[in-house]
């Protein structure tokens, strides 16, 4: 994608010049490659007005509405990736930040590592809309965070 430097650029010596301006991702050796099909990124706008709008805040929530709200915020975040590091663990704290809204200890995701692939297919099944095996590591992954709260110290 191109696109002419106007006249009136804080750089006169660039005013006419037409500049690649294509959407990059990646470095390589600070080399950006340029994106085969930008028009397929998802924004994170959608996450922020339709999921987290409609998902957040949690107070108010029963139970299975607070584990469905969870388990598609954190599909939907992972699926988008918008950040090069940390999306996985910025989804996990998004999760444990839902579910100390509505009263609930932080999320134990033991049984996530332990069960990969299990999870990998959740996230998958969530791309097709079906967040069900999501909501069962949600749902014990709560019950497990709540059970370590609850521990004596």
């Amino acid at each position: 994608m191109a696109t002419v430097v106007p006249a009136d650029t804080a750089s006169p010596r660039l005013a006419g010049v037409v500049i690649d301006v294509s959407p990059r991702i990646g470095t390589d050796n600070h080399r950006l490659w340029p994106l085969k099909n930008p028009t397929c990124i998802p924004p994170f706008g959608p996450l922020a007005t339709h999921c987290l709008a409609l998902h957040t805040p949690c107070s108010q929530l029963s139970e299975d509405e607070l584990v469905m709200s969870i388990a598609v915020t954190h599909v939907e975040f992972i699926l988008i990736h918008p950040f090069r590091e940390g999306n996985g663990r910025l989804s996990r704290l998004l999760a444990d930040v839902m579910a100390v809204q509505a009263d609930h200890g932080p999320l134990d995701y033991s049984a996530w590592e332990l069960r990969k692939t299990d999870y990998i297919n959740a996230i998958h099944a969530g791309f097709s809309g079906n967040y069900e095996p999501m909501c069962e590591f949600v749902r014990a992954a709560m019950v497990a965070g709540d059970d370590n709260l609850n521990e004596p110290a």
